[in-house]
């Protein structure tokens, strides 16, 4: 992994959790993606980042909980409502909350 605060290469695992992903619906059935991911630990003392976790490129962005595909389509849905979403994400079998379209 190369740490995204300094971009020295890093090879020591500090640790290990399971991330859920939300992602686009398939046959209209909502998809959670769970992904273990490693965290590791910066060995650069002067590194302002002294641990981070695995981004999967196109998947993944720092704490966020939804695929960058769904995100886009939420956002697409946002936008065409002019901001009122009155439920239509039901309609795309996204399964989040409203305030968060």
């Amino acid at each position: 992994m190369i740490c995204p605060g300094c971009g020295m290469p890093s090879w020591r695992v500090h640790g290990r959790y399971v991330r859920r992903l939300g992602d686009a619906p398939v046959a209209g059935r909502p998809m959670i993606i769970e992904l273990t991911v490693r965290r590791s630990k910066c060995l650069s003392s002067r590194c302002p980042a002294a641990t981070s976790a695995e981004q999967i490129e196109g998947l993944t962005r720092p704490h966020a909980r939804q695929t960058q595909i769904l995100r886009s389509i939420l956002t697409s849905i946002a936008l065409c409502l002019a901001g009122h979403p009155l439920g239509l994400h039901r309609e795309a079998s996204a399964d989040v909350a409203g305030p968060m379209i």
